[in-house]
């Protein structure tokens, strides 16, 4: 009879265990897409206040350069702009900063580092794989190329390899200056925006706003926003 009892028993808690297993996994389906758009608006919302550090510094850049903002290279000699920006970047970058003095050209920016040091230059939807790990210059965040652009098309970027005066975009609300870019590297171009982000990606302006945008971004001699707008 005892014998009799505790198989029925067993064999009822097993069949209870397995009802409450199924129910588990079903609210794990059901939790888990949810869970993961979670997990990326949190990482919108990191990469949107990165992008604002970054904006601080420029807007400290400016101010100490009478108004002068740098292009994303400039020659003779070459440095391109995380080289310009070395000593803002390390307010919010400072173990960068400390590779920057211990392991590269002032020149050129080259140089072995960790991409542990990239602090708010690192977008944390970025993939950390296949990434280059040997140039200082390349980051999650791409210059917009075309800012300092008065040539005769857009797509003209060897005008915009010079230092410009900041005051005089216009419509510093519509057009950025940093935005997410594809892979680690210093410029922003046409096609080489990544949309990581919800399918956008973030922009920091001009006027120092951060937004989102949905989809790609062209660039044509007839609608050049938000890339310039001389």
């Amino acid at each position: 009879m005892n014998g009799y009892t505790f198989k029925r028993r067993f064999h009822f808690t097993l069949i209870e265990l397995l009802i409450v297993v199924s129910v588990i996994v079903i609210l794990i389906g059901i939790l888990l897409p949810a869970l993961q758009k979670a997990k990326q608006e949190a990482h919108k919302i990191v990469c949107k206040n990165n992008l604002r550090q970054i904006g601080f510094m420029v807007v400290e850049y400016v101010n100490d350069n009478n108004g002068t903002m740098c292009p994303y290279v400039a020659l003779s000699p070459t440095r391109y702009w995380p080289v310009c920006f070395q000593d803002y970047l390390a307010a919010i970058a400072p173990k960068w900063r400390l590779s920057a003095m211990n392991g590269i050209s002032t020149e050129d920016g080259t140089g072995i580092w960790d991409r542990k040091t990239w602090g708010p230059l690192s977008c944390p939807s970025a993939p950390t794989s296949g990434t280059s790990e040997t140039n200082l210059n390349n980051m999650d965040y791409g210059i917009n190329t075309y800012i300092g652009w008065c040539g005769s098309s857009v797509q003209d970027a060897s005008t915009a390899q010079k230092y410009y005066r900041f005051h005089n975009i216009t419509r510093s609300s519509e057009v950025f200056i940093f935005a997410d870019v594809a892979w680690p590297i210093y410029r922003l171009l046409p096609g080489s925006q990544t949309l990581r982000h919800n399918g956008g990606f973030n922009l920091l302006y001009c006027d120092s706003h951060v937004g989102w945008n949905k989809g790609y971004i062209s660039a044509t001699v007839n609608n050049i926003l938000p890339w310039n707008s001389y």
